[in-house]
């Protein structure tokens, strides 16, 4: 048998992690929560700005990544730390799709204060899920951090 001339890697550019509420607006919430955890100990991010965040799309996969990524870019942007969230999901019956309307409130990051942990760049489809259960709602997301 021939030698491979390839070998895997083990590669720490993602993390994973899954959210769970009562309605699929608190899983998102809480999905939002953990994504700023991962960047931040959201415990010590005031509430002192706020940013609204509407959106459409055709199903509850493709909304929870669009949430997901627009709360990242605005942050991104404009060097906001988010802690608290509010969704609210409708679906559009004439147009057979779902709308997000929701808000973020946080403040400007201050190294200083802030327990900054690390820097998250991308929202991935790559085992990207929102599924009811008997519970409730569950999602789960991988990051590119």
């Amino acid at each position: 048998m021939k030698d491979l001339s390839y070998r895997y890697l083990d590669h720490g550019a993602d993390m994973a992690f899954e959210s769970e509420g009562k309605t699929i607006e608190s899983a998102f919430e809480e999905g939002a929560a953990a994504l700023f955890n991962l960047m931040a100990d959201i415990t010590g991010v005031k509430g002192r700005q706020e940013r609204e965040i509407n959106l459409s799309c055709g199903d509850y996969e493709d909304l929870y990544y669009e949430w997901l990524s627009e709360l990242l870019s605005v942050s991104g942007l404009e060097g906001i730390l988010f802690s608290e969230f509010s969704v609210d999901i409708s679906r559009n019956e004439d147009r057979n799709s779902l709308s997000l309307k929701g808000s973020a409130r946080g403040e400007k990051i201050d190294i200083g204060r802030h327990d900054l942990k690390g820097e998250v760049k991308a929202i991935t489809y790559l085992g990207l899920e929102v599924q009811q259960t008997p519970e409730g709602w569950k999602t789960r997301c991988v990051v590119d951090v």
